[in-house]
């Protein structure tokens, strides 16, 4: 009778054992990151497809292969090649976490961008038997923070050297950016008008005179009108303000000192 029992429960740690497994294989499958697992010598025992994929090898033909011969990396701004990751796993027994600067050549010797780390693989008894690599092609992605970086800096540039003050800010009167004209043009200096919001450039008045023009703007169109601009000096600068709303919901306003405009008008 304990000799059945003693079956049955066998049975019954092996059935889970083999759910385990096969649940850890379809997780590994269904991984957008590629991973390899190595043993202690360094020779590849495994790749899931994504790391088929991102480097062009396949498993079959990786397996048993130095992780060198598939995963050859080096550093993006130098080219210098990357030492042995897996040594490195293996010789501190700790998880470790590259920069995302790593290239790859992948086995058609193609160059993506990866990010990447490892960590070191233990049996029951605690002991290191390989180690594990986690990787993502990030390639794409770093091209279009580079694009945007670039886009940006344009923009401030463009900014910088615009003839008008220009102006973020919201309705509460909170300033988020602005040029380097608009705190001239108002006579204060760069860290001065860094804390000031745009009550402090108005005689008295609220942020919001005209209701309707408030409602133009946020719903969507450019508005152009004209203000009483309160300078550091305590006088006055007629001004012309042409304001759009922005995607994220705050203003963006071009404003130009119109007062000799004005003065000749008179």
């Amino acid at each position: 009778f304990f000799l059945v029992k003693e079956i049955i429960s066998s049975k019954r740690v092996s059935k889970e054992l083999e759910l385990q497994k096969e649940r850890y294989r379809t997780t590994l499958s269904s991984m957008t990151e590629g991973v390899i697992t190595t043993n202690k010598t360094g020779d590849i025992i495994y790749m899931n497809p994504a790391a088929e994929v991102i480097t062009g090898w396949k498993k079959q033909e990786a397996r048993n292969l130095p992780l060198h011969k598939v995963y050859d990396v080096s550093v993006e701004s130098s080219g210098e090649p990357i030492g042995n990751i897996v040594s490195r796993i293996l010789k501190e027994g700790i998880p470790v976490e590259l920069e995302n600067n790593t290239v790859l050549k992948t086995r058609c010797r193609k160059e993506v961008v990866i990010s990447n780390s490892g960590s070191p693989l233990f049996d029951s008894s605690g002991k290191i038997t390989g180690a594990v690599l986690v990787f993502n092609d990030i390639t794409t992605e770093k091209k279009n923070k580079l694009q945007l970086k670039e886009s940006e800096e344009r923009y401030r540039m463009f900014i910088e050297q615009a003839t008008d003050a220009v102006i973020v800010y919201s309705y509460d009167g909170t300033i988020y950016d602005f040029n380097q004209t608009a705190y001239i043009q108002s006579g204060y200096t760069k860290k001065e008008f860094e804390t000031l919001r745009l009550q402090d450039l108005l005689f008295n008045e609220p942020v919001i005179v005209n209701q309707a023009n408030a409602a133009k703007v946020i719903a969507g169109e450019t508005v152009l009108f004209n203000r009483k601009l309160k300078r550091k000096d305590g006088s006055a600068s007629e001004i012309e303000i042409n304001s759009k709303l922005l995607p994220d919901g705050r203003i963006l306003a071009f404003v130009r000192d119109v007062t000799e405009r004005k003065q000749a008008e008179v």
